[in-house]
Parts: structure tokens; sequence; C-alpha cells
């Protein structure tokens, strides 16, 4: 495939996970909130139109293809540790290294698709995205081990993968071998771009690379330069939450098998009918009730959740993180 008829098909693919990500969040997450709902049937058969079918109700409030990062409060006053001219000096060689060019807004590298910008991103954005993804890697997803890591090599982290990812290896090139190897080790799993919003299939997640083992990216803590980061220690990989979920725990031999069984799915009618045209939007048909009486709790600050986590001996991996979780076991 060449690279235009790519960057097609990854279009249509975030288009449609915001999409499908609109739609699911209608409902509550988790379970215990699913089952204080009550719905009527006719009320079940109007959202399962659009479940079906993938569309929302025509003349319904769909999500923008540019949305804020979060409708909460960001760090105004950011406590970088390392200078912001700092980290866009490494950015930058990066960049050289790999002849990838990210796009920069406010001033701020976006290592995420292109078409997945935040309309808010900017050093803040990007410093309470990180800040939020480091704290969950300490607190459940690197618990057996010490936290290496800063918000800052994180972040370089996020940039030096990406751009490994997208970059095109010329067979003259001086570094050619180790361009290969490094493009094998870290490309995302499904090869699918990569987004910052929240319950969406294609959320980075800092992910382990190799599991029972402490995750680091190979950053030193004050790094200057691409020179100081050692690959060689690094046990992270940036990819999408639908290639972490996939992925599991299972032992790389079993990778090949788990792309093939992607590959076949066939979804039946039943699950999947895009010839379903869902009836007009009735806001009434959307106003949710809930037996212990609260009304429309949905969750619109677009909290984590259980479903962020992959779950193996209790939290293993998770892609976002706003506050303390509350379980949704009863």
């Amino acid at each position: 495939m060449d690279q235009e008829a790519l960057n097609l098909r990854q279009t249509k693919l975030i288009a449609d996970c915001r999409r499908f990500k609109y739609i699911r969040c209608k409902i509550p997450p988790g379970n215990a909130k699913r089952m204080d709902l009550i719905l009527s049937p006719d009320q079940l058969a109007y959202f399962k139109e659009e479940w079906i079918s993938g569309k929302p109700h025509p003349g319904s409030n769909q999500d923008p293809p540019q949305h804020r990062y979060r409708t909460g409060k960001l760090t105004e006053n950011p406590r970088w540790t390392m200078p912001i001219h700092q980290i866009n000096s490494i950015v930058l060689e990066i960049e050289r290294w790999t002849n990838v060019s990210l796009p920069r807004y406010q001033g701020c590298p976006f290592f995420g698709h292109p078409d997945c910008v935040p309309t808010d991103w900017r050093w803040e954005t990007c410093y309470t995205m990180m800040f939020n993804r480091r704290q969950i890697m300490q607190q459940y997803c690197n618990r057996r081990w010490e936290t290496a890591d800063s918000i800052e090599t994180l972040y370089l982290e996020c940039v030096f993968q990406v751009c490994v990812g997208r970059m095109v290896i010329m067979t003259d090139d001086q570094d050619y071998g180790q361009k290969v190897a490094m493009k094998e080790k870290y490309s995302e799993f499904l090869g699918m771009p990569l987004d910052v919003e929240h319950r969406n299939p294609l959320t980075f997640a800092i992910a382990h690379r190799v599991h029972g083992r402490q995750m680091r990216t190979g950053w030193a803590l004050n790094s200057k330069t691409l020179a100081d980061r050692d690959d060689s220690i690094n046990n992270i990989l940036i990819e999408t939450r639908s290639s972490n979920f996939l992925k599991h725990s299972f032992a790389e031999a079993d990778y090949p098998m788990l792309k093939q069984l992607v590959a076949d799915v066939r979804m039946p009618l039943c699950l999947v009918d895009e010839t379903i045209f869902p009836r007009p939007f009735d806001q009434q048909m959307e106003t949710l009730r809930f037996k212990s009486g609260s009304q429309n709790d949905i969750d619109t600050d677009e909290e984590w959740d259980m479903e962020d986590f992959v779950v193996e001996d209790g939290f293993e991996d998770a892609d976002e993180l706003d506050e303390p979780l509350e379980s949704d076991e009863d």
C-alpha cells in the first residue's frame, strides 16, 4: 500500500473511532452504572440503532473532529524538571535522525496523528497528560519496581517511538541497520495511528514491552541529547490501547497468531450492520434514568475507568488516569 492510500485509511479510521467513542459514551462506563440504568424496550432499541450501525442519530451533537484534551483544569504552571528549550532541542535531534517532522501547536510538538490534535494542545496540556501517565505507571503498571522516569523522559519516549515508527529508511543511510532494528522494535503493533482522546480505541498507551520487568524508557533524567538514551534498558512501548489490550501478556511468539485472529474477524449482522439508518435524534430517548435516582450520570469529564487497564494480577498496563479509581465491582 502506498503512503497516500495509507494516509486515507488512517484518516477514516480516526474519524470512525471518534464517532464510535461518541456513541459509546452516551451510556455510562462500568457494570455498576449500567446495571443501574432504567431503559424501556423502545429506548434500548433506539440506542442499539447506533451501536449496530456505527452511525449517530441524525441531528445529535456529534463530537467535532478537533476536541479539547479534557474539560477539567489544566496545570497552568507546570513544574518541568527539564527546561522546555532542552526538551525542544532533543525533539529536534530526534526529528533530524528520523527525518520526520512533528506538527507544533503553541510551540509544543504533538506526537499523535495530526488529525487528532486537541484544540487546547500546548505545553500545559502536554504536562497534564504526561503527569497523569507517569502517575498511573508509578502506582500500578510499575508498582513492583522503582519508577526511574520523569514526565519529561516519558514525553521524549513518546516522540522518539512515534518518529521511529514513521521514518522512511534509505538503504544508503549510515545508520541503516540500527534504524531497521529500531523500526521493527517500536512500530505500532497493528499499524494504527495514535490519538490522545480518552476512551478512544486509538488512545496511546504507555505499556510494558516485556512483562515482569521494570518499566523504563532508557532516557537519562537530565538528558541533553539523543545519545543520552540507552536503548538496551528500554522496556516501554508507546502503542494504541487496542494493541495493548490485544497483546495482554501473550508471548512474542504468539503475536503473528494474534494479528491473524484480528484479520479473520467477521462480525455478524446482528452486531454490525451499516445498512441500518438510525431514526432522528430524540432528546427524550437520550435522557437516562437510574434506579438510584441520579440523572444523566455520564462521565462528561472523561475520567479513566476499569476499561483503561489490562488486568493481570491486579493492574498491569494502563493508558489513562485523572483521579483515583472507583472499582466497578459491587
